[in-house]
């Protein structure tokens, strides 16, 4: 039997890049729609406007390595997982 694919794959997302790029905007300060900061310092990923479309596990495996790496990152610059998606400076 064989298989096709009847639809186009989506098109693939460079998850360490993104994560590259919200870590610098994260520790520069960087006043960006896709970073919400809390008057305690916290820093919190708004992950719905990084990843909103998709099939239901690609967008939840995609959101799971940007933390994933993002908190690599800022682990090196200091920086601490506090929750799923927010970040303090340690």
């Amino acid at each position: 039997m064989t298989l096709r694919q009847l639809a186009p794959m989506a098109p693939r997302v460079s998850i360490k890049d993104m994560a590259d790029e919200v870590a610098g905007l994260i520790t520069s300060g960087t006043i960006d729609p896709r970073i919400r900061r809390l008057d305690d310092g916290t820093v919190k990923i708004v992950l719905s406007k990084l990843f909103s479309v998709g099939f239901k596990r690609t967008v939840s495996s995609r959101r799971k390595r940007l933390v994933q790496y993002v908190a690599e990152q800022l682990a090196a610059a200091g920086w601490v997982q506090v929750g799923k998606d927010e970040f303090r400076r340690g």
